[in-house]
């Protein structure tokens, strides 16, 4: 039950967050042009190093540790006191030099303002972590919805009034400031923390390893903006994180309802003393019912979501959309697997994962020196299948858990998806051959419609656990109503 909970509260944050977020991408791709959100993209990318050596896997420490004392909270608060002022001081000192090596002042300018963030950053962070650590999504979801509309606001409003790519960055200020407000309200008894060096022998021992894990992972995810921009320029840099940007709107936003609560509910579970393999199989089943069919209705329709989101000045992103929609299909069954690596305490083998990835995906990107665009991202697929092969491998290492055995548990999602794509591929089919040219609003709401339907169908037919859970929560919605 708690559980649920969780997830009710950790879905709704997610819910209107993306909605807030998608309502500014929709806005703000309107008011400016592909160059000044490639400028912000680029400096965002640089930023998302230096969050990571903010942090130094402090969240994930006070996460899975066994206990939380107050030294161990104090300990934890210190790491990421010193680490966020160091940075915080290093980016305004080489924002100028960054800058001049993409040739752009605004990168810069950029960096130089969300700079500000790192100095409050760890007056909150460590509040969260515990607020997660104890499952506490309903607080998290003030704060998270909070945040959002502060910065959602705040660079529209500054769009509006001609900033351009820096209305974006005072947004983030905006909703950092809102972030680290609320947190103080919510938990006034552990933000008055004082530095110490005492215990931090045993956060920097998780911590550097995770950190190192994260700033792996975080340059595997900046590295299509800060190769191609420096290959193919900030229009590709643009196109690419649109394409990127619409499975990350869905998806992105569906595996962080699951990942909120699945690393604090996993890491309980295990200290209990859960099965690991049993535990990963029944969360992957019952996301993968939910997110495999979603990606492939993402698939099918890249085209004409990208059209009606962002316009036809982004029409060159549609098919790179729908390659990397089916990376994340072949991924899928182990979207969970980092999560269920660290609950467990095997950050090191996550580490060397990450290390061997990444190295890869860099190696492909580096080929857009001689090859367009349009070449380089079909060569992702090279990444998504060792990803796919490395972590099967850990799964059975650490958990005894078989790809054959994880396979029964959930190839009942891969019917729902397959069953679930058909009536928007023959929509699709019947738009183009027979030439019906209908109109984006009616193509989305027709294939939406019949996309939803037969999910709901093939779930019920298939009995898919998943099923189950459904009617669980509405008895216990339909209890509460009558109550």
């Amino acid at each position: 039950m708690a559980i649920r909970r969780s997830l009710g509260f950790s879905g709704m944050t997610q819910a209107i967050t993306f909605l807030l977020n998608f309502g500014s991408v929709m806005v703000v791709s309107r008011l400016l042009t592909p160059e000044e959100i490639g400028i912000f993209s680029v400096a965002v990318s640089l930023l998302g190093f230096a969050h990571i050596l903010r942090d130094f896997g402090v969240g994930n420490y006070l996460i899975q540790a066994r206990e939380i004392t107050r030294e161990k909270l104090r300990a934890a608060f210190s790491v990421m006191l010193y680490s966020s002022w160091s940075i915080a001081a290093l980016l305004y000192l080489v924002r100028t030099p960054i800058a001049d090596f993409y040739g752009r002042e605004g990168v810069a300018e950029v960096i130089g303002l969300i700079a500000f963030n790192f100095l409050i950053i760890p007056f909150g962070a460590p509040i969260l972590s515990v607020l997660r650590r104890e499952m506490q999504f309903g607080k998290i979801a003030i704060v998270s919805i909070s945040n959002t509309a502060v910065q959602v606001a705040v660079t529209i409003a500054c769009a509006l009034n001609g900033l351009g790519y820096i209305s974006m960055a005072w947004g983030s200020i905006a909703g950092m400031l809102t972030n680290v407000v609320v947190l103080l309200i919510l938990r006034p008894r552990e933000s008055m923390l004082m530095p110490t060096f005492k215990g931090l022998r045993q956060v920097l021992d998780f911590g550097y390893k995770s950190s190192t894990t994260s700033f792996v992972a975080e340059f595997g995810s900046a590295a299509p903006d800060l190769i191609l921009g420096r290959t193919l320029g900030f229009a590709a840099v643009a196109y690419y994180s649109r394409a990127a940007g619409l499975i990350q709107m869905a998806m992105g936003q569906m595996m962080k309802i699951v990942q909120d609560v699945f690393l604090p509910a996993f890491a309980s579970q295990i200290r209990s003393g859960g099965n690991p393999a049993d535990l990963y199989i029944r969360a992957t089943s019952h996301t993968l019912a939910i997110t495999v069919p979603t990606i492939a209705f993402l698939t099918i329709m890249a085209e004409p979501l990208i059209l009606f989101l962002f316009g036809d000045q982004w029409i060159r992103s549609a098919p790179l959309a729908s390659f990397l929609c089916i990376y994340a299909l072949l991924q899928s069954p182990f979207a969970l697997a980092s999560n269920s690596l660290i609950a467990g305490g095997h950050i090191a083998t996550i580490m060397r994962i990450q290390i061997i990835i990444q190295s890869i995906r860099v190696m492909v990107l580096m080929t857009s020196i001689w090859l367009p665009l349009e070449t380089v991202v079909p060569l992702l697929v090279i990444p998504a299948v060792v990803t796919a092969a490395l972590c099967a491998r850990a799964l059975r290492s650490h958990f005894n858990l078989r790809f054959r055995v994880l396979w029964r548990g959930i190839r009942l999602c891969f019917l729902i998806a397959l069953l679930s794509a058909l009536g928007p591929i023959a929509l699709r089919i019947a738009d183009t051959t027979l030439g019906w040219q209908l109109p984006l609003p009616i193509m989305l709401f027709t294939a939406g419609t019949i996309f939803a339907g037969t999910w709901l169908i093939a779930l019920h037919r298939s009995d898919h656990p998943l099923k189950a859970e459904l009617h669980t929560v509405l008895a216990a919605a339909r209890s509460r109503i009558r109550r």
